[in-house]
């Protein structure tokens, strides 16, 4: 049994998908984390010489709308296909589910992809199909921040900006881009008296988490 190259050709467009990463916020300009891989069961067909069949197994593809546009985009990893040495070059191709790369509102899709040859002797054409699930979902996750000892100020410093010194991280929002609100603000004289410094964060979905930093 043989691994063979295959060229991935979406049905929709005709254009090879152009990544397989597991994020790639940059790709179509949006914000989207992408997890898991086609679900594929062993699945086989075969003629006198020439046998195909799919061999990966893994979980369905997540698509998590970052920004919370209430749509996504996002691409996935083809199905990998081996083929006997019986088996002319081998064709796979989407043909059915979503395209990679176009906004989908979301909600729960099958891509089905369809993997193609010829029996070299015989000239049989042997083909297999294989659908596995896309979920486009909604960040529900906010901000959270590591745990910090108390902070030394001194009465009549100004209190400093603790969102670019605290460590606050989001599931998909990168820490430049979340929205912060202090109080009391930085740059406030410190009156010495005061505590706690609150300070929420914000992720582009819109969900908010708030903190509170000890000062003495």
């Amino acid at each position: 049994m043989t691994f063979l190259a295959f060229s991935l050709i979406p049905a929709f467009n005709g254009n090879a998908s152009p990544f397989f990463g597991k994020t790639c916020c940059a790709c179509y300009n949006k914000s989207f984390i992408l997890t898991g891989q086609p679900e594929i069961a062993n699945v086989q067909a075969a003629t006198q010489g020439c046998t195909l069949s799919f061999s990966s197994t893994s979980k369905p593809i997540i698509l998590t709308d970052c920004d919370g546009s209430g749509a996504e985009a996002g691409a996935w990893k083809a199905p990998a296909v081996k083929a006997t040495d019986g088996c002319g070059p081998i064709s796979l191709v989407q043909t059915a589910g979503p395209t990679p790369g176009v906004e989908i509102p979301l909600s729960k899709y099958d891509v089905t992809y369809t993997a193609m040859a010829v029996d070299k002797k015989s000239g049989e054409i042997v083909s297999i199909k294989q659908t596995f699930s896309i979920e486009t979902q909604q960040d529900k996750i906010a901000p959270t921040m590591k745990d910090m000892p108390a902070q030394a100020l001194k009465k009549g410093a100004k209190i400093p900006d603790f969102s670019k010194t605290t460590e606050i991280t989001d599931n998909c929002t990168p820490t430049a881009k979340l929205r912060f609100v202090q109080q009391p603000a930085a740059g406030t004289p410190f009156d010495g008296i005061t505590k706690l410094i609150k300070l929420s964060a914000t992720d582009a979905a819109g969900n908010q988490a708030s903190f509170e930093i000890k000062v003495k």
